[in-house]
């Protein structure tokens, strides 16, 4: 009789303790590791102090998470997050376009709901939304922490890609 108490006594205190805790989705980020076009390399290029050759210029995108589809290019986190920027200023992103076209950036947060305020400013502040093509800087303000899936747009070329948003 005892040993049938103890094996009741174990089986609900086995029963009532919590279930570990479900781990968290992994954002699955864009890990594209594209070597960018010749065109934005030279616009890197250009912008670096000291001066780099075109070669050495190449070899430091290897290390960088380009990604590229239709013409439009965006310079991701090597390791999918993005934890610069606030709910209020944008997250700076460089982008490049081969093609002609009005830009635009649109978001949708993934594995839950897409808070309102997300908003792109592609060609900096006050100025008119650039034409493509050429360099595109922009900023995403991101009014969540989480993982969101990202679209640019430029004419008909579009390039979606997921960042991990977790600003400390």
């Amino acid at each position: 009789m005892s040993k049938l108490l103890l094996c009741v006594a174990l089986l609900t205190t086995t029963a009532c303790q919590s279930a570990p805790p479900t781990p968290a989705v992994a954002c699955p980020w864009t890990n594209a590791k594209q070597r960018p076009p010749d065109q934005a390399i030279e616009v890197m290029r250009a912008g670096t102090n000291p001066p780099v050759t075109f070669d050495e210029a190449v070899a430091a995108t290897a290390t960088q998470n380009w990604a590229g589809k239709d013409g439009v290019w965006v310079s991701l986190p090597p390791d999918g997050r993005v934890t610069w920027g606030t709910t209020k200023d944008g997250s700076k992103f460089w982008a490049y376009s081969l093609v002609p076209g009005h830009v635009t950036a649109t978001a949708r947060r993934l594995g839950g709901s897409t808070p309102s305020g997300f908003a792109a400013s592609i060609g900096g502040q006050g100025s008119n939304i650039p034409e493509g093509p050429g360099f595109l800087p922009s900023g995403l303000t991101f009014p969540a922490d989480g993982c969101w899936e990202v679209t640019y747009r430029v004419g008909t070329s579009a390039l979606t890609f997921v960042v991990d948003v977790d600003r400390p």
